[in-house]
C-alpha cells in the first residue's frame, strides 16, 4: 500500500532513525564499561526502547485520508500486497480456465469432423458397392439381350506373328577358299547343302550370288540385331578389317539372317559360331 506522506510520518521516520542510533551507542558502550555504568546506560536504554515504541503510535495519513499509526499502516500494506497476490492469482486462475475451455472447444469440434469424414467415407463405399452391383447387373442383361438377338460376342485379337525360329546352330570353319552355305538344314553339320554364299580366301571373306553382310564389330549379333541394322554390302570384308570376337550380320541368297561371332582367325582358317534364323511366319 502506497501512503502519502505527511510532516508527522516524516518526524516519526526521523526519531525512529535517531533512537537506532542511541540504542547502537549505548549498546557498543556497555561492552566496555564498569557494572555499575552498565546499570546506568541499561536504564537508559529501557527509556529508548520505550520511546521508540511511542514512535510507533505516531499518527499517519493515508491516501484515502484515514488516521493510521505506523504499525497500522504497515500492516495494511502487508494486507493490501496479500490481497493483491490474491488478485493476481485469480486472474491467472480465470485465463487458465479460458484457455482449457478453448482446447475442449477444439477437441470436440475435431472429433466431429472427424466422425462425419467417417461417415461420409462410409457412405461413399456403400454408393460404390451399389453402383457395382448395378454394373454388373447391366452387363448381365447386355449378354443376355445379345444372345437372344444373335449378336455375336466380341472376337480375339489378332494373333501377333511368331518369332523367328533358328533354322540351324553350329559351329562353322573354313580352311583357304573353302565355302559354306548358310542356308543349310540343322541336319547338315557341313553347312554344305549346295548354295554358296559365303567363303574364306586368306587375305578376306567374299560372298556370293545375292548375299550380303555387315560387320559389327562387337556389337552382339542377333536376329533383331541384324533385321533392324542397315548398311550391308555384298563387297569383300578384308580380314585386317575384323578380329576374333567380333560380330557378323549375313543376308543369304535366300533372305535369311545369320548371326556370326569369329572364334578363330588365322592365315591358314577362319573359324565362326553360326545361328541362321527362319523368318516369323
Amino acid at each position: 500500500m502506497i501512503l502519502k506522506r505527511s510532516r508527522s510520518t516524516a518526524r516519526a521516520e526521523t526519531a525512529k532513525l535517531e533512537a537506532q542510533r542511541r540504542l547502537d551507542a549505548l549498546q557498543q558502550f556497555l561492552t566496555h564499561e564498569s557494572p555499575g555504568e552498565r546499570i546506568r546506560a541499561d536504564a537508559a536504554l529501557q527509556q529508548l526502547r520505550s520511546h521508540a515504541g511511542r514512535v510507533m503510535d505516531i499518527p499517519v495519513t493515508g491516501f484515502r485520508g484515514q488516521q493510521l499509526t505506523l504499525s497500522e499502516a504497515q500492516q495494511r500494506a502487508k494486507q493490501r500486497g496479500n490481497a493483491v497476490l490474491v488478485k493476481g492469482l485469480t486472474l491467472v486462475t480465470a485465463v487458465l480456465a479460458l484457455v482449457t475451455g478453448v482446447l475442449g472447444y477444439k477437441t470436440v469440434t475435431l472429433n466431429q469432423a472427424k466422425d462425419q469424414t467417417q461417415v461420409v467415407a462410409v457412405n461413399m463405399n456403400n454408393e460404390l458397392s451399389s453402383l457395382q452391383a448395378e454394373f454388373d447387373a447391366l452387363q448381365t442383361e447386355n449378354m443376355r439381350l445379345k444372345a437372344q438377338l444373335g449378336v455375336p460376342g466380341p472376337t480375339a485379337d489378332p494373333q501377333a506373328p511368331t518369332a523367328a525360329t533358328v533354322r540351324h546352330s553350329g559351329q562353322l570353319v573354313l580352311a583357304v577358299f573353302g565355302k559354306a552355305d548358310l542356308d543349310s538344314p540343322s541336319s547338315d553339320p557341313q553347312w554344305d547343302t549346295g548354295g554358296r554364299d559365303i567363303q574364306y580366301v586368306g587375305s578376306s571373306i567374299e560372298l556370293f550370288s545375292s548375299a550380303t553382310a555387315l560387320y559389327l564389330d562387337d556389337k552382339r549379333a542377333d536376329y533383331e540385331t541384324c533385321r533392324n541394322t542397315t548398311g550391308y554390302s555384298h563387297q569383300v570384308i578384308s580380314t585386317d578389317s575384323v578380329t576374333p570376337g567380333g560380330y557378323l550380320c549375313a543376308k543369304t541368297d535366300q533372305d535369311r539372317y545369320s548371326a556370326l561371332r569369329i572364334t578363330l582367325l588365322d592365315s591358314s582358317k577362319i573359324a565362326f559360331d553360326v545361328v541362321t534364323y527362319d523368318p516369323p511366319e
